[in-house]
């Protein structure tokens, strides 16, 4: 288990200071080891995915990819789009990312495949703008649904995504 970024809050409730450390657990030894810097502090809006052998994490501009053989940090290529940092699937090749932009608030997809470092924009779909949504991979779709706080709303629609390319 690898945990990373997150921040610390003063007593009125709002961020104080955002973290680039972690640490990792072994549960074979029963053990914790601190994990090596990111190459930029979480906000709120980051994310991490699991990519197979690597922790994908993004929080809307940057993103980077820990290899915890290594205990390093690699930075990614820069996206197409900025924003989209309201969580991602792998789907085995691809993280594919769903979410309003954090400056416009305009919903926008991308994916990224970290063996090519190379990003895609997508497609946004059917669904206006929302955070905290569900969203999972199916085994041939993105499926998303539900999420809130836009406009002080709660959504209980979703939709579904076939990519163009096969995983």
């Amino acid at each position: 288990m690898i945990v990373w970024g997150g921040h610390a809050r003063e007593r009125g409730g709002l961020p104080q200071r955002f973290f680039s450390d972690g640490a990792a657990f072994d549960p074979k030894s029963n053990r914790w080891r601190r994990i090596a810097r990111a190459p930029f502090r979480a906000t709120d809006d980051s994310f991490g995915v699991w990519v197979g052998d690597a922790l994908f994490v993004f929080d809307g501009m940057r993103a980077a990819l820990y290899d915890p053989r290594s205990n390093a940090w690699t930075s990614a290529a820069s996206p197409p789009n900025t924003g989209v940092a309201y969580g991602g699937v792998w789907n085995g090749k691809h993280i594919l990312m769903w979410g309003p932009d954090s400056d416009t608030g305009v919903t926008s997809a991308a994916a990224y495949n970290p063996s090519r470092d190379v990003w895609v924009s997508l497609q946004s779909g059917p669904l206006s703008a929302r955070r905290n949504h569900v969203r999972l991979w199916t085994g041939k779709s993105l499926f998303l649904w539900g999420g809130c706080c836009t406009e002080d709303s709660e959504h209980s629609d979703g939709a579904e995504y076939h990519p163009p390319w096969r995983r």
